[in-house]
């Protein structure tokens, strides 16, 4: 067996008893996408940092102003942004 298909089963079967299809969907879609950005890593299929910072901080600039909030009152949380914190607080 291969070690992805090893490693896929064995996440299926720590799912709850009472896992649903979607769950065990879920568990298999997230193993593939591993699988295949780790085959795009080994082709070479890499993004230089700094474009990931930048489309990071544009992104996060964009959803603030969503949110209806100014980018002076975008605070950092405990996984290093605070989604939508409003005016008041």
């Amino acid at each position: 067996m291969s070690a992805l298909k090893e490693t896929t089963v064995k996440a299926i079967y720590n799912l709850p008893e009472d896992a649903s299809l979607d769950d065990i969907l879920e568990k298999i879609i997230y193993f593939a996408e591993i699988e295949e950005g780790i085959r795009d890593a080994e082709a070479g299929n890499l993004f230089p940092l700094e474009d990931v910072v930048i489309e990071f901080e544009t992104k996060k600039w964009i959803f603030a102003v969503w949110c209806g909030i100014k980018k002076s009152l975008w605070k950092p949380g405990p996984l290093g942004v605070r989604l939508c914190e409003s005016a008041e607080g």
